[in-house]
């Protein structure tokens, strides 16, 4: 755990002493701010309107379908291309600069290298989440959103960014360009997301798989509040599955 805790320390401070981590969150910010501005201000219209001329409007609003959803599903498209970004250099970098040598000469086991690393970019997301806090204060402030599908988006947020993040550092370890690493985790996270399209048109057992396989998918459910044990074994599986494939890459490269 000590040896894991160190590289975390190490990757925290290179995010934090490289414009990396401030320009990710700006942009991430930016953009989440955006989205909840545009939402805020739909929502207060569509009210305003309901109760000077249609009674019936006033009962079809829901803060939790018009402001929460498309909040989150916004935020999935913000981490989707932020994601490159926070995990290129991870390890293609070490490449580049020749330090790739003290994974493989140091004490400290590639599988404890791959978790610190992940540990710390999951560190630098649950940041972007942590700075939103002002969304669900100003909700429960002003409005009545049901608070379970608030902390279930959170949590859905959450595990699928975790998941991006594990193929994100699987990416980085196959190349030591760190523009690359980026184009191929972009690239294949973009084509797990929409393997829902393709599975929304294909009938049959082909269907079912392409849309298990989405990523996308298992985040609906949390964005409507509902946390089912399949999409919490998907996202676990994922992250594992490619945290295990990056070790499995570093260990082929020590053979070299």
């Amino acid at each position: 755990m000590k040896k894991i805790y160190a590289v975390w320390e190490r990757e925290v401070n290179s995010y934090f002493t490289s414009p990396i981590a401030y320009v990710s969150i700006s942009v991430f910010l930016i953009l989440f701010g955006w989205f909840f501005y545009n939402s805020v201000i739909w929502y207060t219209q569509m009210s305003m309107q309901a109760m000077t001329s249609s009674p019936f409007l006033q009962g079809q609003l829901n803060i939790d379908r018009m402001v929460v959803r498309p909040i989150f599903s916004a935020t999935s498209i913000i981490v989707l291309i932020l994601t490159p970004a926070m995990t290129m250099r991870l390890f293609a970098e070490e490449r580049r600069l020749g330090a790739f040598e003290l994974i493989y000469t140091s004490p400290i086991d590639k599988l404890e290298w791959v978790l610190g690393k992940f540990a710390a970019a999951a560190t630098l997301f649950f940041a972007f989440l942590a700075l939103t806090v002002y969304v669900p204060f100003i909700l429960l402030t002003y409005g009545e959103p049901d608070l379970w599908a608030l902390l279930s988006s959170y949590l859905g947020v959450f595990l699928m960014g975790l998941a991006f993040i594990s193929f994100g550092l699987f990416a980085s370890s196959l190349t030591e360009n760190q523009i690359i690493a980026a184009v191929i985790t972009g690239g294949g996270l973009l084509f797990l997301w929409l393997l829902v399209l393709a599975g929304s048109v294909i009938e049959g057992a082909w269907g079912e798989v392409l849309l298990y396989i989405s990523v996308i998918e298992h985040f609906n459910d949390f964005n409507n509040g509902i946390i089912d044990s399949r999409h919490l074994i998907y996202y676990a599986t994922f992250i594992i599955f490619f945290l295990t494939a990056t070790v499995k890459v570093l260990d082929s490269q020590s053979w070299r």
